[in-house]
């Protein structure tokens, strides 16, 4: 997209590549969110120190790298009030993210909130991230708009991750693993599914038959 956008601009000629992602816009970033929350259901359930580093520590080593790759590039830019206002402009950077990089900035929000709203019934937590996305929140601080617009989108991935083979290695949850599996799950009755698969009280673990009390 910044590619063709990018060319475009410098000759001043549109081509097919601008309609398709012009086409694209409206779902491009929304479709990201919501196929990152769908892995989300994957790990969610980690120990905080692995989930971390994976989570947080990776996409902040990502955007680090490419936050300096972008000033080393673009420094002509912010040096022509001198050295202070290039430093100035890179320290805001971690603040305020780059405009090609806030996703990048918001994903390791997205998943500690997620992480620290694991135990809270999705019907409460999905009702006000829709509702944080329809009020419009305007802050003029990127990280907070747009966490505001986008968080439903990762966290509706995060929900309906049930319907999509990614989270298991192909073994069969047990019915309180089944239970705890994913948010839609948690919305059933799990009592009803470990009655399923406990025994009846005929027969004892040996096999054996038993007499009920």
């Amino acid at each position: 997209m910044h590619s063709t956008l990018g060319v475009q601009e410098a000759t001043g000629e549109p081509s097919w590549m601008g309609a398709l992602v012009a086409f694209a816009k409206p779902f491009r970033m929304p479709d990201f969110f919501l196929i990152s929350g769908l892995f989300l259901a994957r790990v969610i359930d980690w120990p905080w120190r692995r989930y971390l580093d994976t989570k947080v520590v990776h996409f902040a080593y990502f955007y680090v790298l490419w936050v300096t790759i972008q000033f080393v590039v673009k420094a002509h830019h912010f040096t022509e009030d001198g050295l202070a206002s290039l430093l100035e402009a890179y320290a805001l950077s971690y603040v305020q993210p780059f405009s090609t990089l806030w996703f990048i900035y918001l994903l390791p929000i997205f998943f500690v909130v997620s992480k620290l709203t694991r135990g809270i019934s999705p019907l409460i937590v999905w009702p006000l991230t829709a509702a944080l996305q329809i009020a419009n929140v305007q802050t003029g601080s990127i990280v907070i708009d747009e966490f505001c617009a986008r968080f439903v989108y990762f966290y509706s991935g995060y929900v309906f991750a049930d319907f999509f083979p990614l989270r298991g290695h192909g073994a069969a949850p047990s019915a309180r693993s089944g239970c705890a599996a994913g948010p839609l799950r948690d919305l059933r009755s799990c009592g009803r599914l470990q009655r399923r698969v406990q025994p009846t009280g005929r027969q004892s673990g040996a096999g054996l038959p038993t007499r009920a009390p």
